[in-house]
């Protein structure tokens, strides 16, 4: 029960964030590739879960990687353009590139 009650905590911990992000359409600040790593680790947790046969934790990684998903989603759909002299491209290492320079 313990597992579950934190799992919940966890999971809908997400959900300022995101409600923040619809209502101001602003993602300044946000690391896409931070949300892509989590969305990741939540797919692979996910494969643990169903193996180990938890259905309490199966859900909860379910549920906490699909907002994962839903805020990576948005940061790609709200992000501002790329300004004159800097590059945009969709391939991993740019993202993980573009992650790590100063705005």
């Amino acid at each position: 029960m313990v597992e579950l009650i934190g799992g919940l905590i966890i999971t809908f911990a997400n959900i300022p964030q995101i409600l923040q992000v619809l209502r101001t359409q602003e993602v300044a600040g946000l690391n896409k590739l931070t949300f892509f790593l989590l969305t990741i680790g939540h797919v692979l947790r996910l494969l643990y879960a169903g193996a180990l046969g938890d259905p309490y934790l199966v859900i909860t990684v379910l549920t906490a990687g699909s907002l994962m998903l839903t805020m990576f989603v948005l940061i790609v759909k709200y992000e501002k353009p790329a300004t004159k002299g800097s590059q945009r491209s969709g391939s991993l290492k740019k993202l993980i590139e573009g992650s790590f320079k100063n705005e």
